[in-house]
């Protein structure tokens, strides 16, 4: 079966699938997504787990976000999608691919801080995700109490925390585009996984052997 994702037709039958958790620090993406490549690969499937922004990106990315404005973080974050999209292109014919954030979070992200910049993501020369996942809680505390465990370490943590108003702008955005959504509220981390698993397999890819994806 195929999917549309921001318009572009992909046809996850002739490799192994793109997986995509979107979503709001603090909502689960990391522990699921990890969850999830572990239970494809119990079931033979080989999976690997990334997330953006990747190396180099990822070592500069706080300095960028504390000291540029608005425009030069887009474009910063939209150049780090185009190279994880660069590895996702070569992965998929080898493994499936499961990617905490890409597009679609840069793209709420930056909007919602007022990057002023005139875009077509359509024609951005990436993968389109097979599938996509939007992760989120209804219990606002419950978000703030993760980040706070978790460890609050940059400018970006802090914002994501405290900042109520852009919170609700960046959940805003992200409504505008289609996905699969998740409330994490009263799940476990592997319930959402089980979720996410069920999800691709209605979707048509049953039970994502290799002699179906290959």
């Amino acid at each position: 079966m195929s999917q549309h994702i921001l318009g572009v037709e992909t046809d996850p039958t002739t490799r192994y699938p793109f997986i995509v958790l979107e979503g709001l620090d603090g909502t689960g993406k990391s522990t699921v997504g990890r969850i999830v490549t572990e239970d494809l690969r119990s079931e033979g499937v080989p999976a690997k787990f990334i997330q953006t922004p990747a190396p180099p990106f990822r070592e500069i990315a706080g300095e960028v976000i504390s000291s540029c404005s608005a425009e030069t973080r887009f474009l910063f974050f939209l150049s780090s999608i185009v190279a994880v999209s660069d590895s996702v292109r070569r992965e998929v014919a080898r493994s499936a691919i499961v990617c905490d954030r890409y597009l679609l979070s840069t793209l709420a992200y930056h909007r919602a801080l007022g990057a002023n910049l005139i875009l077509d993501e359509h024609q951005l020369p990436i993968v389109r995700p097979d599938f996509t996942f939007y992760l989120h809680l209804r219990q606002e505390h419950v978000r703030e109490e993760r980040i706070t465990k978790r460890g609050v370490t940059t400018p970006a943590d802090k914002s994501s925390r405290d900042d109520k108003d852009l919170v609700r702008r960046i959940a805003t955005e992200y409504s505008h585009y289609r996905m699969s959504a998740i409330s994490t509220d009263h799940l476990t981390p592997k319930q959402v996984a089980r979720k996410i698993r069920r999800n691709v397999e209605l979707d048509g890819l049953g039970p994502l052997t290799l002699n179906r994806l290959s």
